[in-house]
């Protein structure tokens, strides 16, 4: 029975649903990543094929990115995913918030998932500020400081990324 006597859900009941999903993740993870490795070596083989028919033909042989099915890398993916977010709340969001987003919309996460993942990626574009520990704003927000001022309640900062950071 999923709820206890005064109509709430039995906590053992939900430990058994995340016991059974963590398991899942993981089983998915290990498949994607015998997925990436297979797709990888596939893209090579193919890249050594057209190689070999450059040098059978005595001809220079083009290979687009749609031919080898590369698509976005996982950095823009990842950016994007994050200026629609920021888009969409009108408003500057805690790395927490910006993570819960990313799982409840279904965007993939880089990297291992973690918050810790996407402050890498933002931190590699001029498309965020950081108003303060652990909260992003968009770069074109800037100018608008009632926006801005929207946050958690901290004091912003305009302390904009960079590369190297």
């Amino acid at each position: 029975m999923a709820e206890t006597r005064q109509g709430q859900i039995n906590p053992e009941l939900v430990r058994g649903w995340i016991a059974s999903t963590e398991a899942e993740v993981t089983d998915l993870a290990v498949s994607a990543e015998r997925t990436q490795a297979m797709l990888a070596a596939a893209r090579k083989r193919l890249m050594l094929y057209h190689e070999l028919l450059a040098a059978l033909t005595k001809a220079p042989v083009r290979v687009s990115d749609q031919e080898l099915l590369i698509g976005r890398s996982v950095r823009d993916r990842t950016i994007d995913a994050a200026v629609a977010i920021l888009g969409e709340y009108q408003r500057p969001m805690t790395i927490q918030e910006l993570h819960a987003a990313f799982i409840r919309q279904g965007k993939p996460l880089p990297g291992r998932g973690t918050p810790t993942n996407i402050v890498a990626h933002l931190g590699a574009s001029t498309l965020f500020v950081r108003r303060g520990r652990g909260v992003y704003a968009l770069a074109e927000w800037v100018d608008d400081d009632d926006r801005l001022d929207r946050d958690d309640g901290k004091q912003p900062q305009d302390q904009r990324f960079r590369a190297a950071h």
